[in-house]
């Protein structure tokens, strides 16, 4: 599932390509609309409780195990390019992606 949006209280929606992460709100360059006519905020709602109903089958759970595997295997692949890279000496071409084990209290999102 790759939507992204949130339905509040049946009143309004919140979608667009914002991810909710502390680094959309402080360095990406995203957008979020916000939307509270009816007719929207039905479709919105309807389309979540599908979504809902679909996934609370236990299929996310297996498709997360997948995911954390694929990525396993990339953070792996990546580190044996940052070995040979070291080896030949062009260590800085390549970077590995690491876990984000990111928090802080202290940050408070603040919009526009």
């Amino acid at each position: 599932m790759h939507d992204k949006f949130m339905v509040v209280d049946h009143v309004f929606v919140l979608t667009g390509s914002f991810n909710w992460t502390f680094q959309a709100g402080s360095h990406n360059q995203e957008n979020v609309l916000v939307v509270d006519h009816p007719y929207y905020v039905e479709k919105y709602d309807a389309e979540f409780n599908k979504l809902w109903a679909q996934f609370s089958k236990c299929e996310v759970d297996a498709r997360e195990q997948a995911a954390k595997s694929i990525q396993k295997h990339e953070r792996a692949r990546q580190q044996k390019k940052v070995s040979k890279a070291k080896a030949t000496g062009c260590e800085t071409k390549v970077t590995v992606p690491k876990k984000s084990n990111y928090t802080n209290a202290d940050y408070k999102f603040v919009g526009w």
